[in-house]
């Protein structure tokens, strides 16, 4: 397992990934934390997860969110979101 120092992009970039992969609800001491399932939900709707960003992680400033999806064998139907971000 990694450790990263806390403030680092790599802390944030973790950060970021582990908020964009948790559904409302399931974490049962925190069920604000998440972003919707996006599952069947139109490409291009990444407002969920600038939001659940900015609402938790203040200290930085998304720049910006665009999502791909991956066209090499074996990942059809996968898509990346890849997030850009200052810290402030």
């Amino acid at each position: 397992m990694a450790t990263y120092a806390e403030g680092s992009r790599e802390y944030y970039s973790q950060f970021i990934s582990n908020i964009a992969n948790i559904q409302f609800g399931e974490l049962p001491l925190r069920p604000d934390v998440g972003v919707p399932d996006m599952t069947f939900q139109v490409t291009g709707t990444l407002s969920p997860i600038v939001s659940a960003i900015s609402k938790h992680i203040p200290e930085i400033a998304v720049i910006s969110v665009s999502q791909e999806e991956l066209t090499t064998a074996g990942t059809l139907g996968t898509e990346v979101i890849a997030v850009q971000f200052e810290v402030l």
